[in-house]
């Protein structure tokens, strides 16, 4: 009669390769799903950054310079730069704001970036009606 203790030491060991296999696939999915969770925490600030910038520069009528001073952020006169402090685990955000020419008159336009490490997290352009300087004489 012929010893079977070898067989089942193979089927053991193919069992142990299949279970580690399975592991490592599972494992690359959690972290997947972790990064994929950490960009959109991240986005998400962003998109809460620029709508609450937008908010602050249709209120101020596109006045960048004022907007600047309630933002805490710099105005060189032709960009508003501000880095964004976060409780969450998005790092790096940083805030960009510039005029834009509507091509319409009395309609005023500026383009808000979010950026985290030199990439793109959101943009949006805010427009606000300018008063007509003619109408009040």
């Amino acid at each position: 009669m012929k010893n079977k203790s070898p067989l089942a030491l193979m089927e053991q060991l193919l069992m142990v390769l299949v279970f580690a296999l399975a592991a490592a696939l599972c494992l690359q999915g959690f972290v997947l799903a972790n990064r994929i969770s950490t960009h959109m925490e991240a986005r998400n600030h962003a998109v809460n950054i620029a709508q609450n910038a937008a908010e602050v520069v249709k209120y101020l009528s596109g006045d960048l310079e004022q907007a600047a001073r309630l933002l805490n952020a710099e105005w060189d006169g032709n960009m508003l730069q501000a880095d964004c402090e976060s409780a969450t685990r998005a790092k790096d955000l940083r805030l960009n704001i510039t005029s834009k020419d509507s091509s319409m008159p009395l309609l005023g336009t500026a383009h808000i970036r979010v950026l985290q490490d030199e990439k793109l997290l959101f943009e949006i352009t805010v427009a606000w009606q300018e008063e007509n300087a003619d109408a009040e004489k």
